[in-house]
């Protein structure tokens, strides 16, 4: 059976995967059991491989995200990339029910807007 954690991240990855169809994006979805909660997205201007989170309340800046994701950061920075990709964070705050996005640099991490 699976867990309780598994079955809200394949949630998760069915509604960011719907919402980035909607925005254009080809999305893949990645099937390992171990580690749920990724998605590949590309367009013809971009792509996104994108971590998905869950939060109970949202995040208060960049500083609590550092604090919170650093580790998973750390991890997204020692992969390259092409120019044209970037790595994000999503987290799903269910406190509101509305997501938080954050995209990791190599030197900086920023929110960004996906509307919604």
């Amino acid at each position: 059976m699976a867990s309780l954690h598994f079955k809200r991240i394949r949630t998760l990855e069915r509604e960011a995967a719907a919402r980035l169809e909607r925005q254009g994006y080809v999305v893949l979805q990645f099937k390992d059991p171990h580690a749920p909660g990724h998605l590949f997205a590309t367009r013809d201007d971009h792509g996104l491989f994108i971590t998905l989170m869950r939060a109970h309340a949202p995040l208060s800046g960049i500083d609590e995200v550092l604090a919170q994701y650093g580790g998973l950061i750390r991890h997204l920075r020692n992969f390259p990339r092409p120019e044209d990709y970037h790595f994000e964070i999503w987290v799903f705050v269910f406190s509101t029910g509305r997501w938080q996005y954050y995209r990791v640099g190599h030197d900086e991490v920023t929110e960004v807007d996906h509307g919604g």
